[in-house]
C-alpha cells in the first residue's frame, strides 16, 4: 500500500511503518522510489513524534488488545485524514489462527473517529458476495489459517492463485456493501 501511494502521490514523502523487521528488509528490497521510505516500529512510537498529513492504518486494528488507544494515537499523530481498513461482522475461526483478536461492528469505529474530532470523509463497507460470506467461508472450511500453501516461498502456485483472487475480489464483489470496510475520515 505504502509504494501503490507513493506512485500515485509522487510529491508527497510516503514512510511506511511495521513491527516485522523481515516484513520492512522485504519492503526495502522491493519498493524503491524516491518518495518512499520504510521504517521498523515494534511500539508505533512515531505516532508519538512527528505528526503526518494523512495517517493509514490497513488491516491491523482488528489484531490488536487496545484498539482504541492505538487508533486515539493515530489520530493525533494525523494533522489532516485518516484512512482506515479492516473486516467487519462475523468472525470465522480461521481469523483467530491468522491473529485476529476481533472483527468490529459496522458503525463502531465511525463513531469513534466522530468523537476523536473526525467527520466522514469517504465511507464504505464492500466485499459481497465473494469477499464475504464466500471467500471467509471458504477460508474456514479449509482451514486456511494453519495451511503450508500460505506460508514459505511465493512461489508460481501462489502468484497464480494470488492473480486470481485479486480478479475476483476486484470484478466479483460489491463496492457499497459487505464486511471489509475502507474509509477516510477528515480532521473538523
Amino acid at each position: 500500500m505504502a509504494s501503490m501511494m507513493a506512485t500515485l502521490l509522487p510529491t508527497a514523502m510516503i514512510l511506511g511503518i511495521d513491527l516485522s523487521t523481515s516484513g520492512i528488509e522485504a519492503a526495502n528490497k522491493l519498493y524503491r522510489l524516491p518518495n518512499l521510505s520504510f521504517a521498523v516500529d515494534t511500539d508505533s512510537s512515531r505516532l508519538d513524534r512527528a505528526t503526518y498529513d494523512l495517517a493509514t492504518c490497513f488491516e491491523v486494528l482488528e489484531h490488536i488488545d487496545d484498539w482504541e488507544s492505538m487508533l486515539e494515537r493515530i489520530c493525533k499523530a494525523s494533522k489532516r485524514y485518516v484512512m482506515l481498513s479492516f473486516p467487519t461482522g462475523r468472525m470465522r475461526r480461521f481469523e483467530r489462527t491468522v491473529g485476529h483478536i476481533r472483527n468490529f461492528q459496522p458503525g463502531q469505529v465511525e463513531e469513534f473517529m466522530r468523537r476523536n474530532g473526525f467527520t466522514d470523509r469517504n465511507l464504505f463497507y464492500a466485499g459481497f458476495p465473494f469477499y464475504s460470506p464466500l471467500y471467509r467461508d471458504f477460508c474456514d472450511l479449509v482451514d486456511a489459517g494453519n495451511s503450508n500453501f500460505a506460508s514459505g516461498s511465493y512461489g508460481a502456485p501462489q502468484k497464480v492463485v494470488s492473480t486470481v483472487l485479486f480478479a475476483m475480489f476486484r470484478y466479483l464483489s460489491s463496492t457499497r456493501t459487505g464486511d471489509q470496510f475502507c474509509g477516510v475520515f477528515e480532521r473538523r
